[in-house]
């Protein structure tokens, strides 16, 4: 499926630019994720906690989410650090961080 961006209006172009940044923003999470979960079976196998693993071996508290994507509830930040791409592209599509507020 070809797409003639030729003849497309500026916001037309506009809108398709939004979608591939959030198509392209989706897929990395779910890359993460992957290796995540693929790291998370290799620990496992070895008798080990990945956390641990990854925090060198300190105790601490995860982070709890304070935001979520609208479209996509796998994606969360707890508001604390950099901003994820998701949450910037939503901020400059006009939302506030109160209404991706969990």
């Amino acid at each position: 499926m070809a797409v003639d961006y030729e003849k497309m209006s500026y916001d037309e172009l506009q809108r398709h630019q939004k979608e591939l940044k959030r198509a392209m923003s989706s897929y990395e999470e779910r890359r993460k994720k992957e290796a995540l979960i693929e790291m998370q079976e290799v620990a496992r196998r070895h008798g080990v906690d990945l956390n641990e693993i990854v925090r060198g071996g300190k105790k601490g508290t995860a982070s709890v989410p304070k935001y979520r994507h609208p479209e996509n509830p796998d994606l969360t930040w707890a508001g604390r650090g950099r901003q994820p791409r998701w949450v910037k592209e939503m901020l400059e599509d006009g939302k506030s961080l109160e209404e991706l507020r969990i």
